[in-house]
Formats: C-alpha cells, sequence, structure tokens
C-alpha cells in the first residue's frame, strides 16, 4: 500500500481517493496589515501573488471562478507546494494555500485565510493506493478503516 497525491491512476494498482484538496489566498498577518486589510477580493489584484508551478490549480482559474481579471504573474514561482506556503509565512506576498499544506500555519496563526468562502478544488489529491485485487486483504482493509478515521479527525481540525 501507499499514500499517494496524485490524480488517482497509478499502474498496476487500484485506489481509493481518501481526501480531496483545496486552494484559498492566504497570507502571513504581516502581509495582510502591510497591504491595508486585504478586506476585499478585488484588493488582492495589487498584492505580490505566490505562484505554484507545474499545478493547473492556478491564480489565474481562481480569479475567474471568482468573476475578476487576474493581475498576471507577479510574483514569485515555486516548484513545490511547501515552498509556496512557506515563502508567503515569509511575507513574501499571498499564496493559493492548499488546505492540507496550510492546516498547521492557520492554526499557529503564521497564516491568515484571506476569503475562506473562496475555495477552488485542486486537481489532484490523496489517494490509498495498493496492488491491484488486493482491496479486500486484511491489511488493507484495516489501514483503510484507519485512515478513513484519521482523515475524518483531520477534517474536523480545520473546520
Amino acid at each position: 500500500m501507499a499514500l499517494r497525491y496524485g490524480n488517482g491512476q497509478y499502474p498496476f494498482a487500484s485506489a481509493e481517493r481518501i481526501m480531496n484538496e483545496i486552494v484559498s489566498p492566504v497570507c502571513s498577518p504581516e502581509c495582510r496589515e502591510k497591504m491595508g486589510g486585504l478586506h476585499l477580493v478585488g484588493e488582492l489584484a495589487k498584492c505580490q501573488l505566490i505562484h505554484e508551478i507545474g499545478m493547473t490549480t492556478t491564480w489565474e482559474r481562481w480569479f475567474a471562478m471568482m468573476q475578476l481579471p487576474c493581475p498576471g504573474m507577479r510574483g514569485p514561482g515555486y516548484s513545490h507546494g511547501s515552498m509556496s506556503i512557506e515563502a508567503a509565512v515569509r511575507g513574501a506576498g499571498v499564496a493559493l494555500g492548499r488546505s492540507v499544506l496550510v492546516a498547521e500555519d492557520l492554526t499557529a496563526g503564521r497564516l491568515i485565510s484571506l476569503f475562506p468562502e473562496a475555495k477552488l478544488e485542486v486537481e489532484w489529491g490523496y489517494d490509498l493506493a495498493y496492488r491491484v485485487g488486493n482491496q479486500e486483504h486484511p491489511k488493507v482493509s484495516l489501514f483503510r478503516s484507519w485512515i478513513a478515521q484519521e482523515v475524518r479527525e483531520f477534517m474536523q481540525s480545520i473546520s
């Protein structure tokens, strides 16, 4: 078995989605203060936007969902979500924070969710993958039950 972050399609394996992920704008409290509070979605156009390179869940898609023009690629890009979140924590701008990656920083107050109601679903998610035909194996069943409970508890903690 393996926990995978992906599209749910893995060669020679069966997979079950155990958790979807969403993004919404996050920044450090200092960044928010420096930008005058960021109370309106349109105010993001004047911010430095942090980009996660390689994801199709982009600022362009987020602004389109909000029915606003996208201000473009102004701001740094990072190849990993954890790097873009760290840049936001350091005050480098506003990132589209992936729900799982930002949960701890939001709880600790290192990040603020600017518009929590404006969520966009990420194209990938967390999957439990196992060898084809092993879905009823006792160890797979036991792990599946345990991880499902862990995900429920995690989701409750970030709600």
